[in-house]
């Protein structure tokens, strides 16, 4: 971080503190980013923070395909590695306002006792001005995809109170009680991966708002929990495929069905290859191995009942949720 101190031409006196962030990672517009700090005097000469104002990049650590610089373009190496990627802005501020009480003329006893209670009046008065319920927002990011979770129903324990995320993933919860919380937060996708999302567990204040972070695991945890023992096997920058079947007839999750997965295993070459999953109870299913760039057709069959064909095409370490849905028997259904 770096910044430039601005005073008062005459009287030399502090004003203002301009900044701006430095090391950020690539691509991130950096004329964005940074903030001021305003600064005043009070009559006893104690100097304070009037106004303030800070524009944050927000950053997800996320796992990216490895590459080599040096090469134009950037071809794809073997070893991926852990990067950070830039998702948003975060912008806050705030500024004092000064607390004006009249003057209480007065003579004797009387003087005392007034500046007393006017005191009492004024604590009273800015404390009844504070709000009464705590607040928390934030945004919740899919690790998976890269981006934020729209549409996303968060909940706060012990709360009635719920918020679904905007487009940008954002959200807010107001008229909460202060103390120790825990949220979540429930989505589509997350039933597809089967996997439970980051809880958080945050402290409400009265009065206070508090900004708090949730996301679904990353496609490097997906990964490393259901591709351990195929690991060795996978080609560099190869992904995983998963989500769950259903019974299109009741839309009940199908367990016990085979999804097969089938690519070319070289362009311009004939030779095809495919991995078979099974679903577990819940209908989910997970196939790892899937190499990235090239067309997959992934396909469902259950009891002679067949999912129709999809296409799909991975990014390099990347995850792809695919819902299948078996149709009733005799009903017509897309082959590869």
């Amino acid at each position: 971080m770096k910044g430039v101190l601005w005073l008062n031409a005459s009287s030399a006196k502090l004003l203002y503190v301009d900044f701006v962030y430095t090391g950020l990672v690539r691509k991130i517009p950096r004329d964005k980013f940074g903030g001021r700090v305003s600064f005043s005097q009070l009559p006893s000469g104690a100097w304070f923070v009037h106004k303030w104002g800070i524009r944050m990049p927000i950053l997800v650590q996320m796992r990216l395909p490895g590459r080599d610089s040096s090469v134009p373009g950037g071809v794809l190496v073997s070893a991926p590695r852990i990067g950070q990627v830039y998702v948003g802005m975060r912008e806050r501020g705030a500024e004092v306002v000064p607390l004006v009480t009249r003057a209480v003329a007065s003579d004797t006893g009387r003087g005392s006792a007034a500046s007393s209670a006017s005191s009492s009046a004024a604590g009273a008065s800015v404390e009844a001005s504070l709000p009464p319920d705590a607040v928390v927002e934030g945004m919740v990011f899919d690790s998976t995809s890269g981006a934020p979770l729209a549409d996303a129903k968060v909940l706060v324990a012990g709360s009635s109170r719920t918020a679904l995320t905007s487009r940008d993933g954002r959200f807010e919860i107001d008229s909460l009680t202060s103390g120790n919380v825990t949220i979540s937060f429930t989505h589509p996708r997350v039933d597809s991966l089967g996997m439970l999302p980051s809880n958080r567990e945050i402290q409400l204040r009265q009065g206070e708002t508090v900004i708090a972070e949730l996301s679904i695991p990353s496609s490097a945890a997906l990964m490393a929990k259901e591709c351990s023992e195929s690991a060795t096997a996978m080609e560099p920058g190869a992904g995983m495929v998963r989500g769950q079947v259903h019974d299109a007839s009741n839309d009940a999750p199908l367990a016990n069905a085979s999804v097969t997965a089938q690519w070319v295993a070289m362009v311009g070459s004939g030779e095809r290859k495919e991995v078979t999953a099974t679903s577990d109870a819940s209908g989910r299913y997970a196939i790892c191995g899937i190499p990235s760039g090239r067309p997959v057709v992934v396909r469902g069959e259950h009891a002679k009942r067949f999912t129709d064909a999809r296409r799909v095409q991975i990014k390099p370490a990347g995850v792809s949720i695919l819902d299948l849905r078996v149709e009733p028997a005799g009903a017509d259904s897309n082959r590869p």
